[in-house]
């Protein structure tokens, strides 16, 4: 290592350090050979950290949803990732919904959000890409109560809490409906609930004997003696239920800081599975959650689904489009949208560092 330190060192300073180390005469004794050390050293973290100066440049990311599958962006922010790829970073909670107008006005270059925004705007003639997904599976659940629910086929005559008509929780729930082969409206009412807390409520007061729920309120359901029925992930569905995404003039403006960022996003989610007690901090913090139960699960549930390498694919962009019902204009190429160059170039890097 301190070879190539030396290398890079400008000409005057490799003449000190070469007098320190011994001179003409090339004499090297142990106060010349600590002082050599002591100057490699110092040089060595100021070349590893010109990042961290007065050269940092600015990026901001928008997220939609203060859920577990944020967690890598949050993590290399508090780890300040961002900051040794040279990134002024802000991550902005912009709302559900919003994303879209953020990413369109450029608020933010980046919008993390539900993948159905990306697509509605594809489809309406903007020129959007997605460049991660960081999860390929759904992540809904079917929770039940109990003593009134033990199997899909139970469901038949009863209520079905979702948030709206025309969300994903609705579109999830006419999907499972669907595949455990019971008809919405007929067979089970859909009943709209508003948000997840207010669903948790309505089960508690058995308005609904079913609802469809995300983590992390799923682990506050069940620690209530409610009932998973089905967990979402166990399809092994590809499905990109939340990506990332950049206008096209921001991926040729911007394409440097964008690939900077990957890396910290990347390094992040491997952050996430060596340092458990730093991905719960980061994750009490954003979701304002000190229970300490639910921010455990709800890690272990990242570990779980939050893939490696965030690249999108064409099958879980089709699944996406399929479930939630999300109408394509007639001849649209799905692959347009998807642009995996930056998560390329990671890998790509990765397979060149030595382990």
């Amino acid at each position: 290592m301190f070879a190539r330190v030396y290398i890079r060192l400008a000409p005057d300073l490799r003449v000190v350090l070469t007098r320190a180390i011994g001179g003409q005469g090339g004499t090297m004794n142990a106060w010349r050979r600590a002082t050599a050390v002591i100057l490699l050293g110092v040089c060595a973290l100021l070349l590893a950290a010109p990042a961290q100066g007065a050269a940092l440049k600015p990026l901001a990311l928008g997220y939609g949803a203060t859920g577990w599958n944020n967690l890598p962006i949050w993590l290399a922010y508090d780890q300040g990732l961002y900051r040794k790829q040279g990134l002024d970073m802000r991550v902005v909670y912009v709302g559900p919904g919003i994303g879209p107008q953020a990413l369109l006005s450029g608020d933010v270059p980046i919008m993390a959000t539900g993948t159905q925004h990306f697509l509605r705007l594809f489809f309406g003639g903007t020129d959007v890409r997605i460049i991660f997904s960081l999860s390929k599976n759904m992540y809904a659940s079917v929770i039940v109560d109990p003593a009134k629910v033990r199997a899909p086929q139970d469901l038949k005559g009863k209520r079905l809490g979702i948030t709206r008509f025309g969300t994903v929780s609705h579109m999830s729930a006419l999907y499972y409906l669907k595949r455990v082969g019971l008809q919405p409206g007929r067979d089970v009412a859909l009943i709209q609930l508003g948000g997840f807390p207010e669903i948790l409520a309505a089960m508690k007061a058995g308005a609904v004997e079913s609802a469809m729920m995300i983590p992390p309120i799923t682990f506050t359901a069940r620690r209530l003696g409610l009932h998973e029925l089905q967990d979402f992930g166990e399809f092994g569905l590809d499905f990109h239920q939340n990506t990332g995404a950049v206008l096209t003039s921001t991926l040729r403006a911007q394409e440097d800081l964008l690939l900077r960022f990957m890396r910290a996003t990347v390094e992040a989610t491997a952050l996430m599975r060596r340092d458990r007690e730093g991905a719960i901090r980061s994750l009490g913090r954003y979701t304002r959650t000190e229970d300490r139960t639910i921010l455990e699960a709800s890690v272990d549930y990242a570990a779980r689904y939050i893939v490696d390498l965030p690249y999108t694919t064409l099958k879980g962009i089709q699944n996406v489009v399929e479930v939630l019902g999300v109408k394509a204009p007639p001849g649209t190429d799905l692959v347009r949208i998807i642009d995996n160059r930056f998560v390329e170039q990671v890998e790509r890097e990765q397979r060149q560092t030595p382990r």
